[in-house]
């Protein structure tokens, strides 16, 4: 299966809007190779980036988790994450899932 994903990054906190989302978390991430790379939940890499050495801010939006059936699959779910640099924060959930 497939699922929308979008992977954004940017040079300071690109802001959000908290009701076009069912669900948002945050944390940090330390990059000091410089070098990133996205899996996929069930396989190998699928994206290879090269940011400046730093620690930044993954904000981890989750859409539409309504529209999942039991199954898990074939559902209506999107995905966004978005990075920028910032100083080290602990974890936060910004909006919770509500079932």
């Amino acid at each position: 299966m497939s699922v929308p994903f979008h992977f954004e990054i940017y040079e300071t906190d690109p802001g959000f809007e908290a009701n076009d989302w069912d669900h948002v978390a945050e944390c940090s991430l330390d990059v000091p190779s410089g070098c990133l790379q996205i899996h996929e939940s069930t396989g190998g890499p699928i994206a290879d980036f090269t940011v400046s050495p730093s620690c930044y801010r993954i904000r981890a939006f989750f859409g539409n988790l309504g529209k999942v059936p039991d199954n898990g699959l074939e559902g209506n779910d999107h995905y966004k994450v978005t990075m920028w640099p910032a100083e080290y924060h602990e974890v936060h959930v910004v909006k919770q899932w509500e079932a």
